[in-house]
């Protein structure tokens, strides 16, 4: 054990690197790994890596150890060196000065070797004097060899990605023996790379207040799942200079949606004569397209800072994607330009008109624009839903595929030019969009015939198609296969709208839908603000982390151990995104003291006319999340803690308390951990719907926790966020773990961290209480997770275990006079 006081740099002549590894057992391995690590996982990396060799070895980090690159170092080295001295100090408190060396230096003392596979650099001559060049272990596109010894790391990229993705390994590799203590990096052999070159997300622009959030996201949790893309929907949501106008109206148009909710098949939307003339087209009432009002927080994000995001994302190594929505989802266009609009009688048009040729010139100047600030080698023009086309009396006798591929191509051709590739919605594509599909069966498009073929015979196989009903129900209706369908007319797809974290039982039946050669790769979207909160709230989260194994790895790990990888994903995820240092990630065993809930338990583990069932428990004491818990013996008939919720619209009579008795604490805490779940699902915003309205996290309690000055503090308890149904196990939250009970795989608890802000003050205790049920407005059915008719449901909070985290507790001799300084 090395501290930090005390450290002792032991200086060897050549550097040299163990050559031959032993792999342990995974028994082996965990035994010397200590905390930070799950008993089950074969290797702490994820996604899961295609070759790797753990050892028995370490590699201790202290100051000073130098991260070594070329003398004349490409841009690609100095980004993954740069990233690794930031990641190395802020998440580590470990100076790795970088130094630039020629090829034939003598190198002496343990270092970070990083290069570029034949670029000269001191790693890639040693590793070719490791023989590395053997084709058992060649590299491919974006990936990595990694070799971690006692005497120091050597990392070669295939290229500048690769390099930065073994760098993030690097950092997935490190351990700690007691909080305190210099790092060390484990032991192993590791060779890497993907099974998808097109890895990403898709999502709104963010607000400016979200910009620095968004940042930290890309950088501590998407690089990490080594994405490589991201899809930023732009709209109204970036400052446009040549036409302030669009701002100004997308301000307007996101308010009314803040005001009285935009959604899709809104009677606001279409004065009655058109929604007669569709009812007689097209069978029934179909509306107009999403209006996706979210992007810039519903105002212009200026260029300046728009510009430094993406400069910031490409030096991590993404592909930024701008998407300029055309055709369709156009309302920022023509809130000021109703004179474009198909339909401009609309209260706020969706759709431009392609046969007006005055519409090219201002969607020329807005690209300009967006191509000036992103400097994308790719560009998403939209163009799905289009459920107004054909109305207008252009089209009368003709049919809409016509301007739709003549519209397709427009940009195309106008973004060859620039030597940018066009993305598309592959609507068209997909075999959904044909008129030989009954217009019944076929409700979102109106007739596009001949579409796909013309966008084909003009050139378009280069376009690059987002397939987002790879896996739709109307698979099986219309007897078609998307995927295929959309092979016929373009080279390259993705799986849009990806549902990753579906896929978690049955990975099987992604790598069949993902077998076909024209699939590149895929991109969850979240339809939601693009906000930390949000992102959790929305499910997205866990389709991240789902996406970045299934995207990257050969790997299927079983639905089990997947949990496993996720569970120790998403903690670190929270305090690398937020860069704060949560006690329970800094503790020791010995920091950790379960609490008796026995002054307040009042429920038995199984009540099924109250809704639960947490009959698998085991009594005693159990590790969820590194965090050591004590269950009540499971015979008692009050082994955990309930409360109830009166009030008007009560629908169920809980025989609990409002307020629950004490659980005593009485001392001084870092944190106190809850092991939390609700008696029923509750109402939680998910994918797909407007944030603006729909960032509804249901309150179904709070914890009271109370000082023995007598300073009280209360947390709420927001389904979704912290904490989450004992049958929804498969909740990915970004404040908290979610684990599967034994014998219960349907079962699940969620792990909640209270971060004390008065640590040197002794808590007394903490009650858990539940909220008053109102008669306030009640919420539409679609937008809830388990609410029936909407509004206040049915759910409590239970409190199953209370552990105090003692981690870094000031002494009990604070003055009264320092504490007046910092006392809130």
């Amino acid at each position: 054990m090395i501290s930090r006081l005390t450290v002792t740099i032991v200086v060897v002549p050549v550097f040299l690197l163990c050559s031959s590894l032993t792999a342990l057992t995974n028994a082996q391995f965990f035994q010397r790994v200590g905390r930070g690590s799950f008993e089950t996982l074969p290797i702490p990396v994820y996604p899961i890596p295609l070759k790797q060799e753990l050892t028995g070895m370490r590699f201790s980090l202290f100051d000073g150890v130098p991260i070594i690159i070329a003398e004349h170092a490409a841009r690609g080295e100095k980004q993954a060196s740069g990233y690794l001295e930031r990641a190395l100090a802020r998440e580590e408190m470990v100076a790795a000065p970088i130094r630039q060396v020629p090829a034939d230096a003598a190198l002496k003392g343990p270092a970070i070797m990083i290069g570029i596979a034949g670029d000269g650099s001191p790693a890639a001559r040693e590793a070719e004097r490791r023989q590395w060049t053997d084709s058992r272990l060649s590299l491919k596109a974006e990936g990595y060899r990694l070799e971690v010894s006692p005497q120091g790391i050597l990392l070669l990229g295939a290229d500048a990605r690769g390099l930065l993705y073994g760098a993030v390994t690097i950092m997935q590799l490190i351990r700690h023996d007691t909080p305190g203590d210099y790092p060390w990096v484990q032991g192993a052999f590791i060779v890497d790379h993907p099974v998808k070159p097109f890895r990403g997300i898709h999502v709104y622009l963010p607000s400016r207040e979200d910009f620095p959030w968004f940042r930290s996201f890309a950088e501590n949790v998407l690089l990490r799942l080594k994405m490589n893309t991201i899809i930023f929907e732009v709209s109204g949501g970036m400052e446009y200079r040549r036409h302030p106008e669009i701002n100004i109206g997308w301000a307007e148009f996101s308010a009314d949606g803040l005001r009285n909710g935009h959604q899709t098949g809104s009677d606001r939307h279409l004065p009655p004569q058109w929604r007669l003339r569709e009812a007689r087209e097209m069978g029934e009432w179909i509306g107009l397209d999403s209006p996706n009002s979210e992007p810039g927080g519903g105002f212009g994000v200026p260029q300046s800072e728009v510009r430094d995001l993406v400069d910031f994302l490409k030096s991590l190594g993404f592909n930024v994607i701008p998407e300029v929505q055309s055709l369709t989802h156009s309302y920022y266009l023509l809130t000021r330009h109703r004179e474009l609009a198909e339909v401009p009688e609309t209260l706020w048009p969706d759709s431009y008109n392609p046969a007006d040729p005055r519409v090219y010139d201002l969607v020329g100047e807005v690209l300009d624009e967006v191509i000036d600030v992103f400097g994308p080698s790719i560009v998403c023009i939209g163009h799905d839903e289009w459920r107004s086309g054909g109305i207008h009396p252009a089209y009368k006798g003709e049919d809409t595929g016509k301007w739709y591929a003549k519209d397709v191509l427009w940009f195309r051709n106008y973004l060859n030019r620039h030597g940018i590739q066009t993305m598309i919605w592959g609507d068209i594509f997909e075999g959904f969009g044909p008129p030989d599909i009954d217009p019944k069966e076929n409700s979102m498009f109106p007739s596009l015939k001949g579409a796909a073929e013309a966008v084909r015979e003009g050139g378009g196989r280069d376009i690059l198609a987002i397939n987002w009903r790879f896996n739709h129900k109307f698979t099986k209706r219309v007897k078609v296969n998307p995927i295929e369908m959309t092979a016929t007319y373009v080279d390259k797809q993705i799986l849009g709208n990806f549902r990753a974290f579906s896929y978690l039982e049955k990975p099987e039946e992604y790598r069949q839908l993902a077998a076909d050669s024209s699939v590149i790769g895929g991109a969850p979207s979240n339809w939601t603000i693009n906000d930390e909160g949000a992102t959790v709230r929305s499910g997205m989260l866990a389709n991240y982390v789902a996406a970045g194994q299934l995207l990257w790895s050969a790997h299927d790990p079983s639905p089990r151990l997947w949990r496993k990888y996720i569970q120790m994903f998403v903690p670190q995820a929270k305090s690398r995104v937020q860069q704060r240092l949560y006690p329970s990630r800094l503790s020791a065993r010995e920091d950790f003291q379960p609490l008796s809930l026995e002054s307040a338990a009042n429920a038995p583990w199984s009540d099924k006319s109250g809704g639960w069932d947490f009959a698998g428990v085991k009594p005693g004491r159990r590790v969820l999340g590194l965090i050591p818990f004590e269950f009540s013996a499971a015979s008692r008939e009050a082994a955990i803690v309930a409360v109830n919720r009166p009030g008007a619209a009560n629908r169920r009579q809980y025989p609990y308390p409002v307020n629950s008795n004490p659980v005593t604490v009485g001392k001084k805490v870092a944190s106190l951990v809850f092991c939390l779940a609700t008696s029923d699902r509750a109402l939680a915003v998910k994918p797909w719907f407007s944030a603006f309205v729909m960032a509804v996290n249901e309150p179904v309690g709070y914890l009271e926790i109370v000082y023995t000055d007598s300073l009280r503090t209360t947390v709420p308890l927001r389904y979704g966020l912290e904490l989450v149904s004992w049958d929804e196990p498969d909740a990915v939250l970004y404040w908290s773990d979610v684990f599967p009970m034994p014998k219960r795989p349907e079962t699940g608890v969620s792990v909640f961290e209270w971060v004390n802000p008065r640590p040197w003050r002794e808590v007394a205790y903490v009650r858990l209480s539940g909220l008053q049920r109102t008669d306030g407005p009640r919420l539409p059915l679609r937008l809830g997770s388990g609410t029936g008719n909407g509004g206040d449901s049915d759910a409590v909070p239970l409190l199953l275990a209370v552990t105090a985290c003692l981690h870094n507790v000031p002494p009990l001799e604070v003055q009264n006079n320092s504490e007046e300084t910092v006392d809130p």
